[in-house]
């Protein structure tokens, strides 16, 4: 597990010298081949590593409930993974929490166009009916927009 959490960021090369080391996920058919999506198994090493994330978060004497809530909700929400093997009895589906369908339906993250408000001060002003206006951290929005919440 340690191997797997210490690859690097979509790098094929390790990904490669990896699973020719310890193996696949999957079992591999009799072909001693079996054809995935490099998209799919990234993601699926993500969320793995956002799960040992979480877990040690937990265990933190300091509790960040900021970084905590953000894999979670990261873990809860992603997209779908399908993967087709020929030897799993069914067809491989990830987890996908009933409520990220709501929130798809929703809303969409709109992209915002501030190039010089975000020079200028390192936030995005998100007006609200509700609460006026809210200053987002250039950070936040671009690791929720870029999915790389798991990073840090």
């Amino acid at each position: 597990m340690k191997e797997l959490m210490s690859l690097p960021d979509n790098d094929i090369q390790a990904m490669v010298c990896f699973f020719e080391t310890n193996g696949s996920f999957f079992k591999v058919g009799d072909a001693n081949f079996e054809s995935l999506y490099f998209e799919d198994v990234i993601e699926i090493i993500n969320r793995l590593k956002a799960t040992v994330a979480f877990m040690n978060k937990i265990e933190s004497p300091e509790i960040d409930y900021e970084r905590m809530i953000s894999l979670t909700l990261y873990l809860h929400l992603s997209q779908k993974i399908s993967i087709e093997l020929s030897t799993l009895p069914r067809l491989y589906v990830s987890y996908k929490h009933f409520l990220s369908n709501e929130i798809d339906k929703a809303s969409q993250l709109t992209e915002i166009d501030g190039q010089q408000e975000a020079f200028q001060k390192d936030t995005y002003t998100i007006r609200d009916s509700i609460y006026g206006s809210y200053e987002l951290d250039i950070e936040e929005y671009n690791d929720v927009v870029s999915e790389n919440i798991y990073a840090n």
